[in-house]
C-alpha cells in the first residue's frame, strides 16, 4: 500500500497514526508543484520523478514525525538526516528554499515487510534510471 502525504500538513501525524500505526517501509520526499513532482538536474540527468531523498522506516509513525519535526522551519529539530541537509543547504543557499518550498514537499510512504532490502531496491532502481536516461542520449 502507498500513501502520498503533503509533509506541511497540519494533520500529517494524525494520519500517519490512523493508517499506519504499526507498520514500516520506505518513503521517497519529493517536491511538486501544480500535482506535477518538480524536475530536479542531477549530475547526469534530470530526475522527472523529483525525488530529493529515499529512506526507510522500521515504524512510520516515529520515522515520519521525525521527518516533519526536522523540516519544518519552525522546529530546530535535526532527528531526520533529510530535514537536517534541507536546512543546513537553506542557510547555505537560498535558491533550495525558492526551488523546494517546504509547503511542496510530500512523502510517498510505501508499507514493506523488510524495509531495508525495499530500500535498496529503491535506491538501486532510481541509480539506474538515472544512470540509462544519461547513457541513452
Amino acid at each position: 500500500m502507498k500513501s502520498i502525504l503533503r509533509i506541511s500538513d497540519i494533520d500529517f501525524g494524525n494520519i500517519i497514526h490512523s493508517k499506519l500505526a504499526g507498520k514500516g517501509g520506505v518513503y521517497r520526499i519529493f517536491s511538486q508543484s501544480n500535482q506535477k513532482p518538480q524536475k530536479i538536474g542531477r549530475l547526469l540527468e534530470s530526475d522527472d520523478s523529483g525525488t530529493l531523498y529515499i529512506g526507510k522506516a522500521d515504524l512510520f509513525t516515529n520515522r515520519a514525525i521525525e521527518l516533519k519535526k526536522s523540516t519544518d522551519p519552525e522546529y530546530t529539530s535535526s532527528s531526520h538526516e533529510f530535514g537536517s541537509r534541507y536546512k543546513k543547504l537553506n542557510e547555505l543557499n537560498e535558491k533550495i528554499t525558492k526551488t523546494y518550498p517546504y509547503e511542496t514537499l510530500y512523502a510517498e510512504l510505501i508499507e514493506s515487510e523488510n524495509p531495508r532490502g525495499k530500500e535498496k531496491e529503491l535506491l538501486e532502481k532510481y541509480i539506474i534510471k538515472i544512470w540509462r536516461a544519461s547513457t541513452i542520449q
